[in-house]
């Protein structure tokens, strides 16, 4: 535990870049992308699960139906944000899990056997109404995007500096008693 806090202090005080570019990511991913394949099934959607009765109800079906496109992903935003939406997904580069989205609709709604690149609903039980598309999957064993994995990538190169930072300042330190004459070698 000492040794793990020194550690930590260490990689703060001396210096741990945090900044990782864009093309460091890149670069990251296209080296090492068939480590990422995808052990279930993603998908791209814009969902909302919202509580039932809702002022607005006419409102949003009118968004929903009229499509995702102009300004109507702004308007479902501000409303899914401001009146309390259950649950939203209104970013089209965003990709979940199947399971995700399948676990706050019905049960047996969405599988990931059933899930396929433009499939639509909208339907109601007694307290939410729901509305989902599905704008692409990746199935299993397919490569990750990049916009799946972003978060692990950057956490695993900040681990790689952590590491090499921490070598680095190890054999400072010994090259440093060495020098003092502290250290002696017996063969």
């Amino acid at each position: 535990m000492i040794l793990s806090n020194y550690e930590e202090n260490l990689t703060n005080i001396g210096g741990l870049d945090t900044t990782i570019s864009d093309e460091e990511l890149n670069a990251f991913y296209q080296k090492n992308r068939e480590q990422y394949q995808l052990e279930t099934p993603i998908m791209r959607c814009y969902f909302l699960k919202i509580p039932r009765p809702t002022p607005q109800y006419d409102s949003i079906s009118k968004w929903w139906n009229n499509g995702i496109s102009g300004d109507n992903p702004r308007k479902m935003r501000f409303f899914s944000r401001q009146q309390s939406a259950k649950n939203y997904v209104l970013e089209d580069s965003l990709w979940t899990k199947v399971e995700t989205i399948a676990n706050l609709l019905p049960k047996g709604t969405l599988t990931t056997d059933n899930v396929e690149k433009g499939k639509e609903l909208s339907m109601k039980d007694d307290n939410f109404q729901y509305y989902l598309k599905v704008l692409g999957v990746m199935n299993r064993q397919e490569i990750a995007p990049l916009s799946f994995i972003r978060e692990q990538a950057f956490k695993y190169i900040l681990h790689k500096r952590k590491i090499q930072l921490l070598e680095r300042k190890k054999q400072e330190m010994y090259d440093a008693e060495i020098r003092k004459n502290n250290v002696k070698i017996y063969n």
